[in-house]
């Protein structure tokens, strides 16, 4: 059967197909999708891949996971169509994770997954001077998940892009730059696996003021924390 056909779809979970390397244009017919889970990004694009640019359509979509084998991405034209999706305003959850593979000594394909991204990024090199982009995630969204991430820096991960964030994970990779400004709404906050990202109790809290839980795994620049022995924060 096409996937096209099935126009009453509301949830599709391609997460753990890791030897996908694309999706047919077709998911623009699933016009009553709410979850989109595992949506591939490849580089380059394939001749008949299904693009952020087909999730326009799907005008009902809340969450939202991208498996990216760029580093380049997001660029601007992508930024611009994930606004889009949802019809510019109903997406509220969306996970992006920069597949990293590394042949192991066997030869075999690893896929990089919390831990395990770090240790086959932490050998990459470093860029310091990322794409600059003008365009910024929907400012709509709620939770922002970011897997793996490539760059040491970002110039579309801001309190002012996120007005309503109140859910932030960054699980591994190079990051070593977090905006300092306010993160109004944030309550739950998760880091881990970042080797490169330092600051202390007193700056991540002016930060975040409504924190309310706080998860640190394997971030040793991130320091004084009142954390339990799991990494755990909670306000009382």
């Amino acid at each position: 059967m096409e996937i096209g056909k099935l126009t009453n779809l509301r949830y599709l979970d391609l997460s753990d197909c890791y030897v996908l390397a694309r999706l047919p244009k077709e998911l623009s017919a699933l016009v009553q999708l709410r979850v989109l889970k595992g949506f591939v990004i490849s580089n380059p694009q394939r001749k008949g891949s299904a693009t952020l640019d087909d999730l326009k359509e799907l005008k009902k979509l809340r969450e939202l996971t991208i498996n990216a084998n760029s580093k380049d991405f997001p660029t601007d034209e992508d930024l611009s169509a994930l606004q889009q999706i949802g019809g510019g305003g109903i997406l509220r959850k969306l996970t992006i994770a920069w597949v990293a593979t590394l042949a192991n000594q066997q030869g075999e394909a690893q896929i990089g997954g919390d831990a395990s991204c770090w240790k086959i990024f932490k050998s990459a090199p470093k860029q310091h001077n990322p794409k600059t982009v003008t365009e910024e995630l929907p400012k709509q969204l709620e939770k922002l998940d970011l897997q793996c991430f490539p760059n040491s820096t970002s110039t579309w991960l801001t309190p002012d892009s996120l007005p309503l964030l109140e859910k932030l994970y960054i699980r591994g990779g190079n990051l070593a730059t977090l905006d300092r400004s306010k993160w109004l709404k944030v309550q739950a906050l998760h880091l881990n696996y970042l080797r490169e990202l330092k600051m202390n109790w007193r700056e991540l809290i002016d930060s975040f003021s409504d924190l309310v839980y706080l998860e640190k795994v394997k971030c040793p620049g991130i320091t004084l924390c009142p954390c339990d022995e799991h990494g755990v924060w909670m306000k009382k």
